[in-house]
């Protein structure tokens, strides 16, 4: 079972650019095996029980699965930001480095993977309800 539905992808396209619509990135390649699959793939091999996390390591989860797999659509998105028919056909590409993004979404994504997997600091050790008094009893 995928750790994403499709519900999840307009997080996807913002993940990589806000202005981002079906029409410019859609559905069917985000679900492609080699984005979304590889995604939830690489989730799971790092984290073992990612499809039974409930509450915040579920959003952790589903966080890092969309991040990842906007890491790896980023670089093949199209980025044409402007074109100009006349006496000459004239075009603007958007001069974002996408790996350097890609890189970027990698980072935030293995912050949410280490959410999940490295303990929390507020828990408790061992309990405080025990301890070692000297006695009073007979004095």
């Amino acid at each position: 079972m995928a750790i994403l539905s499709s519900i999840d992808y307009p997080a996807i396209r913002a993940a990589i650019d806000v202005s981002l619509d079906d029409d410019d990135l859609s559905d069917t390649v985000i679900g492609y095996n080699i984005y979304l699959g590889s995604a939830d793939l690489e989730v799971k091999d790092r984290i073992t029980d990612a499809e039974s996390k409930t509450g915040d390591d579920e959003i952790h989860v589903k966080a890092a699965t969309v991040l990842i797999t906007a890491a790896l659509l980023s670089p093949s998105v199209p980025q044409l930001v402007s074109t100009k028919a006349g006496e000459d056909f004239q075009f603007q590409y958007d001069k974002r480095d996408w790996v350097k993004h890609a890189t970027a979404l990698r980072q935030r994504a293995e912050g949410h993977i280490q959410a999940v997997l490295a303990p929390t600091a507020d828990a408790p050790q061992r309990p405080t309800m025990f301890a070692r008094v000297s006695g009073t009893r007979g004095k």
